[in-house]
């Protein structure tokens, strides 16, 4: 698609086709998870220190409930990560020192 030759150029790049593979990845582990990727990384992103609040964005009922899956994935995520198979994947930035953090995670649903 004319005006697009950039993105072709970056997805066929070395460092492109490494990505595309960590994609790969991830979704055959969502698929032996039970869950989409889309739960997936919700999960990834609730379990992560760094995180206080997670934000959904949605455009029906469908897909919230959906989304909400991810909660059943977290204690998955736990066992994987003791078992390294995140390894070889970025892990998600650490807070920075002068950020402060509830030790309670807060899940609030609301739908528009």
């Amino acid at each position: 698609m004319k005006g697009y030759q950039w993105l072709k150029e970056r997805v066929n790049s070395e460092e492109g086709r490494r990505q595309l593979a960590k994609v790969k990845e991830l979704h055959l582990l969502a698929d032996r998870l039970g869950c989409t990727a889309a739960q997936l990384a919700i999960a990834w992103c609730l379990r992560s220190e760094g995180v206080s609040s997670v934000l959904l964005g949605v455009s029906n009922a469908d897909q919230l409930v959906e989304n909400l899956g991810a909660l059943r994935t977290i204690t998955e995520i736990d066992a994987l990560l003791v078992n390294g198979a995140f390894i070889g994947l970025e892990s998600p930035p650490s807070a920075s020192c002068d950020m402060m953090f509830s030790s309670q995670r807060r899940v609030a649903v609301g739908y528009v």
